[in-house]
C-alpha cells in the first residue's frame, strides 16, 4: 500500500484504497490531519465519509477540497469545495490541437515533421469554496456551462 504524502498536517490523497485505512493509521499515530485535498472529487467524496465514519466533523475537525468539480460535489452533504477545471474547453483546445497537427502532417507528407513538438495551453480554474472547508459557505448548485 502507498505511504500517506504529509505535508505538516495536510494529506494529499492520490489512491482510493488508503482511504479507509488512512483515519485509523492517522489516530493510532496521534496525528489528525487539519486538510485532506483530494486529487480529485470522488476521492475527496470518499474522504467526507470516511471521516465521518470516524467521527470527525466536516469541516470543523477536517477540511476537504477536491479537485474537477464533479457533479457530485453540490450534491454530497456537506457540499465539496473543489477546483473548477473548465473540462469541455479542454476538450476543444485538444481537439483543435489535434486537428492542427493533422493537417499539418498531411501538408508536410514529403518532409520529416516534428512529431516530438510539446504545445501549452493554460487554461482558467477557479476555487468553489462550499461548506466541506467552510460552513458558512452559501450552498451552490453545480452548473454544467462551468464544466
Amino acid at each position: 500500500m502507498p505511504p500517506l504524502l504529509r505535508t505538516k498536517h495536510l494529506i494529499k490523497v492520490f489512491f482510493l484504497d488508503i482511504l479507509p485505512d488512512s483515519f485509523k493509521r492517522l489516530s493510532l499515530n496521534g496525528i489528525r490531519p487539519d486538510a485532506i485535498f483530494a486529487c480529485n472529487d470522488q476521492m475527496a467524496t470518499d474522504a467526507i465519509y470516511a471521516a465521518k465514519e470516524y467521527g470527525l466533523n466536516v469541516p470543523d475537525n477536517i477540511k476537504i477540497v477536491g479537485f474537477d468539480n464533479t457533479f457530485v460535489s453540490s450534491i454530497i452533504n456537506p457540499q465539496l469545495t473543489t477546483v473548477n477545471v473548465p473540462k469541455f474547453r479542454m476538450g476543444e483546445e485538444a481537439f483543435s490541437l489535434l486537428y492542427k497537427r493533422i493537417s499539418e502532417n498531411k501538408k508536410n507528407s514529403n518532409t520529416q515533421a516534428n512529431d516530438n513538438k510539446s504545445i501549452g495551453v493554460e487554461l482558467p480554474i477557479d476555487l468553489i469554496i462550499r461548506q466541506s472547508t467552510d460552513q458558512n459557505a452559501q450552498s451552490s448548485s453545480w452548473n454544467l456551462e462551468d464544466w
